[in-house]
């Protein structure tokens, strides 16, 4: 067989190897959309990737995909539930949180250990995350009057907002806003008077 026979049967051979890597490659290679990111585990150590994507090779590596999309979480306490304002009103508030997993390193791997595959709905944020958004209302609203509350519903949304910045941080998550969009004195017939602050509520509304 002459030379250039054999040259073309290595260029030929060579070129089916290239394609054969080119495929296992993009059978192997997970890409990242743009909204989601991922925690390959396994071989070659902990990895999160956020864009482009690695490879992933089978069972020598998992992955746990994370959601990057803001989700809106709404909180809304009412009669009994309701908060306690600085001067003793029971106010009824309705507020939409807009929350969302940080697109870094060690915000992505922090909502992996919290949230898990709860990082796809908004149901699955809030059960992580309802005490402590309550807990900041209820803390802002107790610095204010009834009035002061209606009349700078905004002041009270950023206070509420400033105040889960740290908290948040905690569960990889991070506060993009806050929106107030119902605030209304309690019914008074939804007061106890036997409680200590709807009592006082109470006189001040006969009153």
């Amino acid at each position: 067989m002459a030379i250039w026979q054999w040259i073309l049967i290595g260029t030929g051979a060579l070129a089916a190897i290239a394609v054969a890597v080119a495929a296992v490659f993009r059978w192997l290679y997970v890409k990242v959309p743009a909204n989601m990111a991922f925690i390959r585990t396994g071989f070659g150590g902990r990895k999160v990737v956020t864009d482009a994507g690695a490879l992933i090779l089978p069972v020598v590596h998992n992955i746990q995909w994370l959601s990057l999309e803001t989700f809106k979480i709404e909180i809304q306490r009412a009669n009994r539930e309701a908060f306690i304002t600085k001067d003793r009103y029971r106010v009824d508030i309705g507020a939409e949180f807009y929350v969302k997993i940080q697109p870094d390193r060690k915000a992505i791997e922090a909502a992996s250990r919290s949230l898990g595959d709860k990082s796809f709905s908004a149901d699955g944020v809030k059960q992580l995350v309802e005490e402590k958004l309550v807990s900041a209302m209820r803390s802002a609203a107790a610095e204010r009057e009834l009035v002061e509350l209606h009349e700078n519903r905004r002041q009270f949304a950023l206070q509420v907002r400033d105040a889960l910045g740290e908290p948040l941080v905690h569960n990889g998550l991070a506060l993009e806003d806050v929106a107030i969009f119902s605030l209304d004195q309690t019914d008074k017939n939804q007061l106890d008077p036997n409680n200590i602050f709807d009592a006082q509520g109470l006189r001040q509304i006969k009153i």
